[in-house]
């Protein structure tokens, strides 16, 4: 079972701006979290607290996501709404840009980094994806549903959520406003599999093993686990045991990393809940806010989870997990 500590390890911390993203370095030595005044916040992964930030908009549009680099948690890549990609490097105490592009009239709304660091990948307002050399920012890949064929797969709205497959850096998956999940083969650059029905606003899906999770902003069907072998729906996850109009709207999902469990949050009933893979319902006691959330990750090891908020605050909450 996987249960929330009643207590949060830390005091929340308010960055006073709306919290996009929530991320930790793999080496638990920073969490980042994107936000609403075009800052990266940057807080100790041993204190809990603002280490510094970093301006990734000298317009102050909103940081909408980012990463950590897979193989160097010093690196954090960043995207913004005015279509701006950052490198910023956290070697030192002053953390310094290492380089910046710009996506000329795109708005980029979601990202990810390839599991082997090679490859990176936005997509926004545009309804393209764009695949990039990590080390050279030169673009590999431009995907994007055919204007030409009418039966060609591909994004017809915005794209609010990226995840490479964990296991292969050739697979990404994306989601968005148009109600389709896309499954993308960067060696033939063209999506693969379609899947129908999650309506993504967010980073809210996850992948673990053959599980996809998708979170929809909806009060009804709003959490659906598919089998990635298969790309059926292998169950409709209920938020409450009976429906109702103050249920939660989905903006973020992740998998524990034992794969099995995930959790969920959003807004409409602002809380966070663990659900099982097995059994296909909450376990353990939800963890109550009284701000939507917009954002949870895990750390390395796995024992606390951070939740970034509307209202700007940052929590970290122990987890506890065992095996009845």
């Amino acid at each position: 079972m996987l249960s929330f500590s009643p207590l949060p390890k830390w005091p929340p911390l308010n960055l006073e701006s709306q919290i996009f993203a929530v991320r930790a370095a793999s080496d638990n030595s920073y969490i980042a979290a994107s936000l609403s005044n075009g800052q990266i916040a940057l807080i100790s992964g041993t204190t809990g607290r603002l280490s510094f930030t970093l301006n990734t908009s000298q317009e102050s549009f909103p940081s909408t996501s980012l990463r950590f680099h897979p193989k160097n948690p010093r690196a954090i890549l960043t995207v913004s709404s005015e279509g701006t990609i950052s490198e910023f490097s956290t070697k030192t105490s002053q953390a310094k840009c290492t380089w910046s592009t710009t996506e000329k009239d795109n708005q980029i709304f979601s990202l990810d980094v390839s599991p082997d660091g090679d490859k990176f990948a936005t997509a926004g307002l545009d309804k393209s994806i764009r695949i990039y050399d990590y080390e050279t920012q030169k673009i590999l890949a431009t995907l994007s549903k055919s204007q030409y064929n009418a039966d060609s797969r591909g994004h017809t709205n915005r794209i609010f959520s990226l995840i490479f497959d964990p296991t292969d850096s050739n697979i990404l998956v994306s989601g968005g406003w148009d109600d389709t999940i896309q499954f993308w083969d960067l060696r033939i650059k063209s999506s693969v599999r379609s899947l129908f029905g999650p309506h993504i606003c967010s980073d809210s899906i996850d992948i673990h093993g053959n599980n996809l999770i998708a979170g929809s902003w909806r009060t009804l069907d709003q959490l659906q686990l598919f089998d990635t072998r298969t790309f059926t729906m292998t169950a409709n996850i209920k938020w409450n045991k009976v429906p109702s109009e103050h249920s939660a709207l989905i903006y973020t999902v992740k998998f524990h990393p034992s794969g099995e469990f995930f959790v969920a949050g959003g807004s409409g009933e602002t809380s966070v809940r663990a659900f099982s893979i097995k059994s296909f319902s909450q376990v353990g006691k939800p963890a109550n806010f009284n701000s939507p959330i917009y954002s949870v990750a895990f750390n390395n090891n796995a024992d606390s989870i951070f939740i970034g908020t509307q209202n700007g605050e940052i929590h970290n909450y122990g987890i506890q997990f065992t095996r009845n």
